[in-house]
């Protein structure tokens, strides 16, 4: 009679654990990765802790106990996400209320965001937040967050103005008019002097190229020169 092979159980719990309906480890039984309704206590009770952390004011540490719910890559994490998400959504909102109140654009944002990921849609208070962010940070991270907001409220004058201001070329209008006023100069001079007005002519000529390079400068310098570039605070959550 063969003997049941078995596995030394450091070796078991040392096997990968899949996100799937049940974590099976052979020669165990299956280890059901969420219950029949409902989440498990623990993640009931990491929940209740963020709430807890929010009414005290914690709010930094209220998102990150939301946060690593939804960061985690274990089975058991990830099979009771979609239940725990009305729970988590509500405090997410709380915390960048609270955040956005408090002046602290920044963790609103990223309480914003997560939920945005988490619930999908589109987000006004993300793109409020967001704008509010891009006003303070470099020009790189700026561009993304703006693009960010037009993403979570695409309806947001706001957000496609600052997105539109950071992506274009702002001088472009007021370097191609000095160029203009360049060859209009030009054209000047050569009417002054075929009129015999030889001062004026050469004033008009020196002038010339003197606006048309600046006017070409101007342009070339209202190029935006940079990419967007995401903060080390965003995405909140892995996009999904």
């Amino acid at each position: 009679m063969t003997r049941p092979r078995i596995i030394p159980l450091a070796l078991a719990l040392a096997i990968p654990l899949r996100a799937t309906a049940d974590v099976t480890v052979p020669a165990a039984p299956a280890i059901a990765a969420a219950p029949d309704s409902g989440v498990d206590p623990d993640v009931a009770a990491r929940l209740a802790s963020g709430e807890d952390l929010a009414r005290r004011g914690q709010l930094a540490a209220a998102l990150d106990a939301v946060l690593v719910l939804y960061q985690s890559s274990d089975p058991f994490s990830q099979a009771q996400r979609t239940r725990a998400a009305p729970r988590a959504t509500a405090l997410l909102g709380q915390i960048g209320e609270r955040a956005r109140t408090a002046g602290d654009y920044v963790l609103a944002a990223r309480a914003f965001d997560a939920r945005w990921t988490i619930a999908g849609g589109t987000d006004p208070d993300l793109a409020r937040a967001l704008l509010a962010w891009s006003e303070h940070a470099p020009r790189e991270q700026a561009l993304y967050l703006a693009r960010r907001a037009r993403r979570a409220d695409p309806s947001s004058p706001a957000a496609a103005d600052r997105d539109d201001s950071l992506s274009h070329d702002r001088l472009a209008w007021p370097g191609r008019l000095i160029v203009l006023a360049g060859l209009a100069a030009l054209g000047a001079g050569l009417y002054a002097d075929h009129q015999g007005q030889d001062a004026l002519a050469t004033g008009l000529y020196i002038a010339a190229p003197v606006l048309t390079t600046s006017g070409i400068i101007l342009e070339i310098k209202g190029v935006p020169s940079f990419a967007p570039m995401s903060p080390g605070q965003l995405p909140a959550l892995p996009e999904r």
